[in-house]
C-alpha cells in the first residue's frame, strides 16, 4: 500500500516592509540591513517580504529591489551585457497579454529569454480590474517582471531570494518548489531506510 504525499497548503506573502516601516521586525531589519551592506546599496532602497506558511509561521524572507538595482547586481558579475527592449503581444483591446525580454551575457551567445504573461502576473480586485501600477502602467509592469525573470534565469546564484515588487508571486512559486523538493527528498530517505 502506497501512502499519498501530504498536500502542502499554499504559502502567502507577508507585508512588504522597508527600513523605516515602524512594524518591521528585528529579524526583517537585520536581513534587510545585511543585504544592503553586503551589496553596498542604500538600505532605504531595499525592502523585505516574509514568506508565511500555512501555519502562519515565517518560512523565509526575500529581498525586494527596484529593477534598476537588479540590473546593478547583474553588472557586478562582469558578464552582463544588457537587456534588450521588451517585445509585447497584445490582446484585442491593446492590453499587453505577454512581454518577452532577453538578457545578454558575455558567455552566452543567445542570452536568456523569459516571458511574463499578464493573466499570471497582474494582481486584480474582485471585479477583475488590475491594481496600482498594473492599471496605470501595464506595459512597464509586465516588462519589469519579464526582465526580472530573465535576470534570475541568466544569473541564478546572484538573484536567489531577490525579486521585484511586480514578481513577488515568483517568490511564492520558488518556496513551493523548495517545499516539494524537500518533501520528495524526505520520502526518498524514508524509502531507503525501509
Amino acid at each position: 500500500m502506497t501512502e499519498e504525499a501530504p498536500q502542502l497548503a499554499p504559502a502567502r506573502l507577508g507585508t512588504l516592509r522597508g527600513l523605516e516601516d515602524p512594524a518591521i521586525s528585528p529579524e526583517e531589519r537585520s536581513f534587510l540591513g545585511a543585504f544592503a551592506e553586503k551589496h553596498r546599496f542604500d538600505p532605504k532602497e531595499v525592502r523585505v517580504a516574509s514568506l508565511i506558511d500555512s501555519s502562519g509561521e515565517r518560512a523565509g524572507m526575500v529581498v525586494v529591489l527596484p529593477i534598476g538595482l537588479l540590473r546593478s547586481l547583474a553588472e557586478r558579475t562582469g558578464k552582463f551585457v544588457g537587456t534588450e527592449l521588451p517585445e509585447f503581444v497584445r490582446d484585442g483591446q491593446g492590453v499587453p497579454a505577454a512581454a518577452t525580454v532577453r538578457v545578454r551575457r558575455t558567455d552566452l551567445e543567445r542570452g536568456v529569454v523569459r516571458t511574463a504573461f499578464w493573466h499570471e502576473r497582474s494582481p486584480r480586485i474582485e471585479e477583475g480590474e488590475p491594481l496600482g501600477r498594473w492599471a496605470s502602467e501595464p506595459d512597464t509592469m509586465l516588462a519589469e517582471v519579464a526582465e526580472a525573470l530573465a535576470l534570475r534565469g541568466a544569473f541564478p546564484s546572484v538573484f536567489e531570494g531577490v525579486y521585484t515588487e511586480g514578481d513577488l508571486s515568483e517568490a511564492l512559486r520558488d518556496l513551493e518548489l523548495s517545499r516539494v523538493r524537500t518533501d520528495s527528498e524526505l520520502r526518498r530517505q524514508l524509502e531507503a531506510l525501509r
